[in-house]
């Protein structure tokens, strides 16, 4: 993709000066819960909204705006659903949701100016990003030095060899198939070890392996809605 930046705060920043109840729901036999953001209890709302992620968020904040009485019901304990920053686990935050902003022409962007967040550019100093490979710490330029690690053709080129596999695939009118499937289809080996490394990368930014992963789905994804395309160039 042309841009992809870090995103620090959307969730927190959508709660900031909101007047709408924020409320942690119970099970039947737990007790009382008073609001987790407000001033007192209320049950007279004109709208109540299921859920305090971002998209939660955001709606309660636009209804908000436009006048209505807001009340957010949400299961957990904390607010912004899959966008989740854990300071439990090491000295440094780390991110176990969403953490990027896709292309340069989304609503995203609004919020951040609107509540002066900070962004990171992704990515901008290859030299900070390692993998383990084969039991050995590498650095990138290290991957591309790894007889072995042919396979990072398919995941850190500009255009990776997956994608236009999968467009090809799909332009010939063909059903669709898993990653896997399209790969064998494709007389595309790697080694166990670079197999486990394009298997685990796409995990990562799909939430389904090679085995999952739709060639059809896999081919849409590559084009964002504001026509940015993925450019995964590390």
């Amino acid at each position: 993709m042309k841009r992809r930046h870090f995103m620090q705060g959307i969730a927190s920043a959508l709660t900031v000066a909101a007047d709408y109840q924020l409320v942690r729901c119970q099970p039947i036999t737990g007790e009382s819960q008073m609001p987790l953001q407000g001033t007192s209890p209320k049950t007279d709302y004109q709208v109540i909204v299921i859920g305090a992620g971002a998209a939660g968020l955001a709606t309660a904040r636009s209804l908000q705006d436009a006048g209505y009485e807001v009340l957010i019901l949400e299961a957990r304990d904390r607010i912004g659903g899959r966008v989740n920053t854990d300071r439990s686990f090491t000295s440094h935050p780390v991110e176990l949701g969403a953490e990027f902003i896709h292309g340069e022409n989304v609503i995203i962007w609004d919020w951040v100016k609107w509540y002066k967040l900070k962004t990171l550019p992704a990515y901008e100093d290859s030299d900070r990003y390692f993998m383990y490979f084969k039991g050995k710490r590498l650095s990138v330029k290290q991957w591309y030095e790894n007889s072995d690690l042919e396979a990072l053709d398919f995941i850190n080129s500009e255009y990776s060899v997956l994608f236009e596999l999968a467009d090809a695939w799909m332009n010939a009118g063909k059903p669709d198939t898993t990653a896997a499937e399209l790969l064998s289809a494709n007389n595309v080996q790697f080694l166990p070890e670079a197999y486990r490394l394009v298997d685990y990368s796409y995990s990562v930014d799909y939430g389904a392996n090679l085995q999952q992963l739709g060639v059809y789905g896999l081919s849409e994804a590559t084009y964002e809605g504001d026509g940015d395309r993925f450019n995964f160039s590390w």
